[in-house]
């Protein structure tokens, strides 16, 4: 997707997030498999001008790595302090991209 909308708008400033984590448990293999899909978007992406790679799930986790009740009631839909702590771990991000 970011290649494409690279192709059809070459200056546009992209942003694009890592896959949030699902799943409660560590062990789960939906765990294991998003954290390989994050590992790999970086080098997928490095080649697109004015398109940057920022995986904030880690936000969403407590101390032990265990997906935050407080952050994704469901496990999958961020709650109002999910949002939040979306909106603040992108931020300085989104600021720096558009002061290039």
């Amino acid at each position: 997707m970011a290649a494409k909308l690279h192709a059809l708008y070459p200056e546009a400033k992209i942003l694009v997030l890592g896959v949030f984590p699902r799943r409660r448990e560590l062990s789960h293999p939906h765990r294991k498999q998003i954290i390989e899909l994050n590992s790999c978007l970086p080098e997928l992406l490095k080649d697109l001008k004015n398109v940057k790679f920022l995986d904030i799930g880690p936000s969403f986790l407590d101390e032990k790595g265990h997906l935050s009740k407080e952050m994704m009631p469901d496990t999958t839909h961020p709650s109002e302090k999910g949002h939040e702590v979306w909106a603040q771990a992108i931020e300085g991000e989104l600021k720096a991209m558009l002061d290039r």
